[in-house]
């Protein structure tokens, strides 16, 4: 058994569908590591702050959960060779999208941001948004909700469950920023 570390509310990188399964790109890869290596994949779900702790405690055997590749991160744990390159984006209103004119008018905005507390998006955040009001989030979906209602003015995570969640909310009046606010790689750890 290859024991696989998740945080399974990172659609489309990997998510817990209707019916209990865990789904998504990560979990198919996690899926086609395991046979190549003889084993069968067993998936661990794990709140987000708690996938290296569980790593280093010899609970899980591998991170494949969207991690982006950090210099803190790096300390505790080897990441594999980054098997993407991503980064951060903000998912808002329509009408507060057309407001942000790109990541410097960000940087000295006064707004509500929200981010994912203990992911890149939270690091990103408090580095270069020094003016606004920042609101950290156990789960993505509360970030999103709070845009909805207002509570926020963007929501700060990984650009594949921004674009996600965009796709999701459209009809709602939710965009995804067309500029990244950083760029990363991704790997497994």
């Amino acid at each position: 058994v290859l024991r696989v570390g998740v945080c399974a509310n990172r659609a489309p990188m990997v998510f817990r569908q209707d019916d209990g399964t865990i789904a998504g790109f990560e979990a198919d890869f996690a899926r086609e590591l395991a046979a190549s290596l003889g084993k069968t994949a067993s998936f661990v779900d794990c709140d987000w702050i708690d996938l290296i702790s569980a790593l280093l405690e010899n609970r899980i055997d591998i991170i494949m959960s969207g991690m982006t590749i950090t210099t803190s991160r790096s300390v505790r744990v080897a990441f594999t060779d980054p098997y993407m390159n991503s980064g951060q984006i903000g998912l808002a209103t329509n009408a507060n999208a057309v407001r942000i004119s790109g990541v410097n008018s960000l940087r000295t905005a006064s707004i509500h941001i929200g981010m994912e507390k203990g992911t890149t998006g939270q690091i990103i955040s408090q580095k270069f948004f020094t003016r606004a009001k920042k609101v950290a989030y156990a789960k993505p979906v509360q970030g999103v909700q709070a845009v909805l209602k207002g509570r926020i003015a963007l929501f700060v995570h990984d650009a594949p469950v921004v674009w996600w969640f965009a796709s999701l909310y459209e009809s709602q009046g939710l965009t995804a920023l067309p500029f990244f606010i950083s760029e990363e790689n991704i790997a497994w750890a």
